[in-house]
């Protein structure tokens, strides 16, 4: 089915948001990639996901990349940040 709501307006529904992710998530798993879907804490998970493999974290907060940075084993495997969005405006 074609959506014709912008993103935006898409994203803003929790249920909307969950079923994409779960949607995602299935594509992803049947190309070859782990796909996780973390209950609580996120970087927790992925940093024990890199012990072992390169992970990526596909998120917006910079909260993320703070404590990415502050749990993230120099000995691991790449532990990776990822923008979802391809261009963000700067407000001044």
């Amino acid at each position: 089915m074609i959506c014709s709501a912008r993103k935006e307006h898409f994203l803003a529904n929790s249920n909307n948001k969950q079923a994409f992710g779960q949607y995602l998530g299935d594509v992803l798993e049947k190309e070859g990639c782990q796909v996780l879907h973390a209950q609580g804490d996120c970087v927790r998970t992925a940093v024990s996901c890199a012990i072992n493999k390169t992970t990526v974290i596909i998120g917006e907060d910079t909260d993320l990349l703070v404590l990415l940075l502050h749990h993230a084993d120099l000995r691991s495997r790449p532990l990776l940040l990822k923008s979802r969005s391809k261009t963000k405006k700067h407000e001044q």
